[in-house]
């Protein structure tokens, strides 16, 4: 899979990031090119992350991305109608 065939199949997570923000967390997505290994860095922090940010480093964006979002199922705001 050639790399923008990575970043499309990534989308779906990168859009709920997008929608977690409208809960009024910070998320941030690092590439650094500087590092030989955990070249990814995923932080969910503020809303309800205030007390409890996440924050995870590792080569794997993927999981990453994954994790972030299932830590952040715990601490979601419930929707009011």
């Amino acid at each position: 899979m050639d790399t923008t065939e990575k970043w499309k199949a990534l989308a779906p997570l990168l859009a709920s990031l997008e929608a977690i923000g409208d809960d009024g967390v910070v998320a941030l997505v690092k590439v650094d090119g500087l590092r030989a290994v955990d070249r990814f860095t995923v932080v969910l922090s503020g809303g309800t992350l205030v007390e409890s940010p996440f924050r995870m480093d590792g080569d794997n964006l993927q999981s990453l991305l994954e994790a972030a979002l299932s830590f952040y199922a715990k601490y979601k705001p419930p929707r009011t109608s």
